[in-house]
């Protein structure tokens, strides 16, 4: 296939993008990386000593408020000079306000507040020893706020030098608390943490890994202190086993009430390859058993399986209908039938036709799930197993089989098979949210060299999951529709024709969200492309869907050396993507989530794919720096949506003058909400 498009002569537009390293590879699992010189306090101590310090320092200002009513302040003037630092920091992906982040933990929605938990380093933006469990909270799913670190290693512990992933879960047999399950990691070198496992115990790694738990302070609903055990859960690994690590407690079935708790571990076979071991109690706090293995893997898929996650998958719906739930208010006309509006809210799934619809009443953020309709279920696939092989450079891999009996059977099973197609995400985690939905978030790595900026890394937006017949399907939850806040362009019936870019009108900004379904006509491929704001183009990028291959595609740093043209045959051009289900004749239907450098390409077929696209900073009244394309014949956009997107920070948008004033004792009624 032969195609290429001119981008004409403006600077920084032109798709180029210099060749740079990958994301590096995590240390964590290595044990390569040296220990760090200090350790966080224990959070016993710690947590509450901060607090005191906080309040102190309020009555002392005159101003009546709570810790976290400060701790919200401080963040506020690091997140603007974040902002000013880097244009390509995402805006509606949870991540910390400065430092290294990973994996997300324990997601759970207790007393109508969703927790976020991740693994967080907080004083450098390079993974390293002493990571602490940092956390964030949310009511609707949409708007989220960040609360004091969850969990920190305690000096001289089995912890010492690190709290890894695991889960989080409500203890019904504890009143209700929840409690969090996790991997404490001592370095062998630390001559401060105890003697060396037994022989028998001893997985001769640079880091010894124990089993901990943490259980929330009652009557603490936020869940900002926690209670970690001196003790741990399980201290030792089972006995004569040649694993290659034993890490990421994940709670499979819960239990309570004289029913049995289930739990997973990530591990492998020297030898063999990666493996998930069972284990069961009857209390979430105590006494676990070792039942022996899940699955065992093989070479081909990784050494060691780490955050291993197994769920039964609830039925896909489908709409019923397309309702139009966009509010419009003030409309501008460009060329063409697209219509520009000022959004006030736009939510859930947008219905297009050749005219803009009427003013709608504003629904409530979501689909409802009277709107939906359940399809069929191939029973024989309804259990997902995910798992994440060996290091974060490698793909997260999953199965869709059977589970019975504390066995899982991946020779049936369909699989394995790539969870995202792009390049980023690793280590997910899951839950079931107020709707009875799993929900899904990934760790979304970087794509230039950390070390370089104040953060690095993300979590996805969450992804609902279920099973179309005998498919995985995965789609944004319908709440993100809620941060829909700005302009909007709406259009269909557009014509592409081959190799001539048709630029995206009426919205700007680089945070956006596309709703797009393209006809294939005579077309041999279709896409989007991105400009990039760089000097030269750098950072520029593409996403193609080729219709003969079924494939669909990023493509960086496709350009014709000799004319500096965009072309699908440049041999430097790296490709990130993979095939999807999409019959012949099908329309494709994508729904592109862009905040700054982060991109999550969702399809209609149910298939993911998320990586980082640095375009930079749009200068003042440029466009959206996005075309619709066509190579080798015309093809059709039936239908298109786009929206600018508001950030999910509560404070993001305080001035930071505003935030100064405040902690010198001056409290403006706009900081009202943060005090609690």
């Amino acid at each position: 296939m032969q195609g290429s498009v001119g981008l004409g002569a403006q600077p920084g537009v032109a798709l180029v993008q210099k060749a740079g390293g990958g994301p590096e590879v995590d240390q964590q699992r290595a044990g390569l990386v040296p220990p760090r010189e200090a350790h966080h306090p224990a959070v016993g101590e710690g947590g509450r000593a901060r607090g005191r310090r906080e309040s102190t320092a309020a009555r002392a200002l005159g101003v009546v408020t709570s810790p976290q009513f400060f701790y919200e302040i401080e963040g506020m003037l690091e997140f603007a000079a974040a902002r000013e630092r880097d244009p390509d920091r995402p805006r509606f992906h949870v991540m910390p306000r400065a430092g290294w982040m990973n994996d997300p933990n324990g997601p759970i929605y207790y007393k109508g507040q969703y927790h976020l938990f991740y693994q967080h380093v907080t004083t450098g933006c390079e993974w390293n020893w002493g990571i602490v469990w940092g956390h964030a909270t949310s009511k609707d799913l949409v708007h989220w706020e960040h609360l004091e670190s969850a969990i920190e290693p305690t000096p001289g512990g089995f912890d010492a030098d690190g709290c890894f992933s695991g889960c989080c879960v409500v203890d019904i047999d504890n009143g209700g608390l929840p409690t969090i399950l996790f991997t404490g990691v001592r370095l062998r070198s630390n001559p401060d943490c105890g003697p060396l496992p037994p022989v028998e115990n001893d997985l001769q790694l640079p880091f010894i890994e124990t089993q901990g738990v943490a259980i929330a302070e009652p009557g603490d609903d936020k869940l900002r202190l926690w209670n970690k055990m001196d003790a741990p859960l399980i201290p030792l690994p089972p006995s004569n086993m040649p694993l290659t690590g034993w890490r990421d407690p994940f709670i499979f079935q819960e239990g309570g009430n004289g029913k049995d708790w289930m739990m997973l571990m990530g591990t492998g076979i020297k030898g063999e390859g990666g493996a998930v071991l069972v284990y069961t109690a009857k209390q979430l706090s105590q006494e676990w058993q070792f039942k022996g293995l899940l699955c065992l893997g093989d070479a081909d898929t990784g050494a060691m399986w780490e955050c291993p996650l197994l769920i039964k998958l609830d039925p896909h719906k489908e709409h019923s209908a397309r309702v139009p739930l966009h509010t419009f208010g003030l409309r501008k006309s460009f060329s063409g039938s697209g219509s520009w509006s000022q959004s006030f809210e736009a939510v859930g799934k947008v219905d297009l036709d050749d005219e803009v619809p009427e003013q709608q009443v504003a629904y409530k953020p979501g689909v409802s799930e009277a709107s939906r309709v359940a399809v069929d279920v191939d029973e024989r696939y309804q259990y997902l197993l995910c798992i994440s092989p060996d290091a974060p450079t490698n793909p997260v891999i999953c199965y869709m089989g059977q589970y019975e009996d504390l066995k899982y059977n991946l020779e049936d099973a369909k699989g394995p098979f790539r969870l995202d197609l792009g390049d980023i995400l690793y280590a997910p985690n899951i839950t079931k949210d107020a709707e009875g939905r799993n929900l899904l978030w990934g760790w979304l790595q970087e794509r230039r060299k950390v070390g370089s900026y104040d953060y690095a890394g993300c979590l996805s937006v969450p992804r609902v999951l279920s099973i179309k017949g005998n498919k995985l399907m995965q789609e944004p939850a319908d709440q993100i529709a809620g941060l829909r806040n700005g302009a909007s362009w709406h259009d269909s019936g557009v014509t592409l024709y081959p190799e001539e870019p048709s630029p995206l009108p009426g919205i700007s900004g680089e945070a956006l969200d596309l709703d797009i379904t393209v006809e294939r006509g005579s077309s041999e491929a279709a896409g989007i492309l991105l400009r990039s704001w760089h000097v030269g183009g750098e950072g520029s990028a593409a996403i193609i869907f080729d219709w003969e291959r079924n494939s669909l595609e990023v493509v960086f740093e496709a350009v014709d050396p000799d004319t500096m043209e965009f072309t699908l045959d440049a041999e430097s051009s790296r490709r990130v993507g993979g095939n999807i289900d999409l019959r012949p004749g099908e329309p494709l239907q994508l729904r592109v989530l862009m905040d700054h450098s982060c991109v999550e390409i969702f399809t209609g077929t149910g298939d993911v794919l998320s990586t980082r696209v640095y375009r930079g900073s749009a200068p003042a009244g440029a466009d959206s720096g996005i075309d619709f394309v066509a190579f080798g014949g015309s093809a059709t956009l039936a239908r298109v949506a786009a929206y600018e997107m508001s950030t999910i920070w509560k404070t993001e948008g305080v001035a930071k003058e505003e935030a100064q004033k405040v902690l010198e004792g001056n409290c403006h009624p706009m900081f009202a909400s943060l005090s609690c």
